[in-house]
């Protein structure tokens, strides 16, 4: 009973591979992904657990009750805005499925936080997500040279960009969930020590790094950088010249992998970063350069200033403006209004404060949070240029496990402060 959350959970991640990667699915119900089934199954045991061993349906935490609100929000915003003009959307059905799709990141927030019951469980689960990763780059290369036989339009490369988009078809989400992971690729290498282990590491990193130059996402880069950058603040005991110098040491070694990774590169994608991240400089126009995100970004603003309060309702950015945001933050404020957006920012907040606050109480592996801290920044940074939905999903699960592991050190220190109250109580 006590492992069955975690075995779902790894299932899930196992059928993402199936059905992102190979575009198989291995369920055997008609109409229903592996995925989506082993969601609802979560779901359902979450009740049934707490129904048989008689415990609070949803463990105490800061981020159930702004997740839910979130997920109850936009459906009401949805729903209304149906009601007042039904031909925004294609149709209703079609427009639930996908409100479904996007909200099973934040619904696995959830579910992961209170499935899985062990320690060991979330390490397992961490190095299975890491795996994961690993995977996907490695279908990635392989697929960009032709190595990998695939036909799905995921893997094909943008030749108009010299882009590709590895698993999840748009190289900014797939940039953005690169940079995500790459605090926790850095530490994991620091900190472990088995040289094999370190060995294996430090070729994933070199995947990752390749794989991040693949995608040709300005954004992506910018993500990597500044999760680095925050990674290696968090790691410093205080700021100092020698940090400086560490800071200065580290982007030097980055830059000399990327320089060596560059050169491996095939051509289209040398001159796609050429095309996209070097030629753009020279533009006069920051439109241009932005490759027109500062129009889309004008326009929803100005969708916003005539609906400042709930917005233009779920899922509309494109329809009224004919084009994404490029900008997660702007595509809430503008479809979510003001109200929805103070949701967003009240969910970013609590799973800040709630990784800082395991932080502090952690006396070993604190470089588990720093990893997440770091890579929260990273996803912050790219929530300004991407619309992301797949690095959701991994982020969610990702923040669920370090702060259940957070939990589960709180839960010791209160169980230590009361041995210490019983003990002083007894010897009074």
């Amino acid at each position: 009973m006590k492992n069955i959350g975690f075995y779902l959970v790894l299932v899930f991640l196992i059928s993402f591979i199936f059905e992102i990667t190979f575009d198989f699915d291995l369920s055997d119900i008609p109409g229903i992904s592996l995925k989506n089934l082993s969601v609802y199954i979560m779901i359902i045991f979450i009740f049934f657990q707490s129904f048989l061993i008689k415990k609070p349906i949803l463990l105490k935490n800061k981020f159930n009750i702004p997740i839910i609100v979130f997920i109850v929000y936009c459906f009401l915003s949805l729903f209304l805005n149906y009601l007042i003009d039904p031909t925004i959307y294609k149709s209703l059905n079609s427009e639930i499925i996908n409100f479904k799709n996007y909200m099973d990141s934040f619904i696995m927030a959830i579910l992961v936080f209170n499935l899985v019951n062990d320690k060991k469980s979330i390490i397992i689960l961490l190095i299975s997500l890491l795996c994961l990763q690993f995977i996907l780059n490695c279908i990635t290369i392989l697929g960009n040279f032709g190595v990998f036989l695939n036909e799905s339009e995921r893997m094909v490369m943008d030749t108009k960009h010299g882009r590709i988009g590895g698993a999840f078809g748009s190289s900014n989400d797939y940039a953005a969930y690169i940079a995500l992971f790459m605090p926790l690729w850095l530490n994991a290498f620091f900190n472990i020590r088995n040289f094999f282990a370190k060995f294996a590491l430090g070729i994933m990193l070199l995947l990752n790094i390749y794989s991040l130059l693949l995608t040709g996402s300005r954004g992506g880069f910018l993500a990597f950088f500044v999760g680095i950058s925050a990674l290696i603040l968090f790691n410093a005991k205080k700021i100092s010249f020698a940090l400086l110098f560490k800071i200065i040491t580290a982007f030097f070694a980055i830059g000399l992998i990327v320089g060596v990774s560059y050169v491996f590169l095939p051509e289209m994608s040398k001159a796609g970063i050429k095309r996209n991240v070097i030629e753009r400089a020279k533009y006069q126009s920051l439109d241009e350069y932005s490759g027109g995100r500062l129009g889309f970004w004008s326009k929803g603003l100005k969708l916003f200033i005539q609906n400042p309060f709930t917005g233009t309702g779920w899922n509309t950015f494109v329809k009224l403006i004919n084009a994404n945001s490029h900008n997660d933050y702007l595509l809430f404020l503008t479809t979510l209004g003001a109200v929805g957006f103070s949701i967003v920012l009240w969910i970013l907040y609590c799973l800040y404060s709630s990784a800082i606050e395991n932080r502090k109480l952690a006396e070993n592996n604190k470089w588990y949070y720093n990893s997440y801290l770091s890579g929260f920044f990273s996803i912050a940074t790219s929530m300004f240029f991407v619309n992301m939905r797949n690095t959701y999903l991994f982020f969610f699960i990702y923040t669920a496990l370090v702060l259940k592991m957070g939990y589960f050190g709180k839960t010791n220190v209160k169980e230590i402060r009361k041995e210490l109250t019983k003990s002083n109580s007894e010897n009074a």
